[in-house]
């Protein structure tokens, strides 16, 4: 990340998660400031950071319990989106032969192993959101057309909708995203909305798979054999190991 005065640059726009607006009608720091899923913002928690040390001295545990505990929308769309950025990076069977696209899959897993823990945290206070954000089913990685990928800047990522409330089944395949709803974190909405099209599996059970994926995948996590993709073996010490793709091996496993 480079010196003492660039750490403190990329914390000065980390505290942009906590931010609220001043009301006028209220006289008080009442407005919480959304940040937008589009938003070229997010691109620092996985383009910045150069390792895992960088990531946990910069989110410090007194910062990310600020930000969640002042503005729950921007944290969990915190979450969601970087999560987001994992799921894109991972779905292309080229990228572990991109150094930068490694780099920043391996900085979304890092972010994502700092802040999550503080979203279960909360325990039985944030159950409905944890619900909703990870169990929806609807809510899931945008499609190759996001901003994400870099091929356009026409999607959006919704969020949370307090419009509607409806009980979304696991096996159900019939929910419609909502394009560019605004978000809000109600914690008693169960309607997820992503941008792009119709998604039909649960954001948690995406990113679980993905990191499955991601343990079994040569030239991330196991050796080149002349195919790409994932290839599901032991990679221990002893038994199809090689030292060089343990440093990967480690932060996803333990996401």
């Amino acid at each position: 990340m480079g010196n003492a005065e660039s750490k403190l640059a990329y914390k000065n726009r980390l505290f942009r998660l906590a931010g609220v607006a001043y009301s006028e009608e209220e006289g008080v720091d009442d407005i919480k400031l959304e940040i937008g899923s589009q938003d070229p913002y997010w691109r620092m928690f996985w383009e910045v950071p150069t390792s895992a040390e960088e990531v946990f001295a910069i989110l410090t545990y007194s910062d990310i319990k600020e930000i969640r505990d002042s503005n729950k929308a921007n944290f969990l769309n915190w979450i969601r989106i970087v999560t987001f950025k994992l799921v894109s990076i991972s779905r292309s069977k080229t990228f572990a032969e991109d150094e930068k696209s490694k780099k920043e899959l391996l900085n979304c897993v890092r972010v994502l192993t700092r802040i999550v823990p503080f979203l279960f945290e909360m325990g039985s206070l944030w159950e409905k959101d944890v619900n909703n954000l990870f169990w929806s089913v609807g809510l899931n990685a945008p499609s190759d057309e996001s901003p994400f990928t870099g091929t356009t800047t026409s999607a959006t990522v919704g969020s949370f909708s307090s419009s509607e409330s409806r009980n979304v089944s696991l096996e159900s395949s019939s929910v419609k995203a909502n394009i560019g709803q605004r978000l809000n974190a109600s914690p008693s909405s169960t309607r997820a909305n992503v941008g792009q099209g119709t998604a039909t599996l649960p954001l948690g059970h995406t990113l679980i798979t993905t990191l499955v994926d991601l343990l079994f995948t040569r030239e991330f996590t196991l050796e080149r054999n002349g195919v790409r993709g994932s290839e599901y073996k032991i990679w221990e010490a002893g038994i199809g190991y090689n030292a060089k793709y343990e440093k990967n091996v480690t932060p996803i496993g333990f996401q």
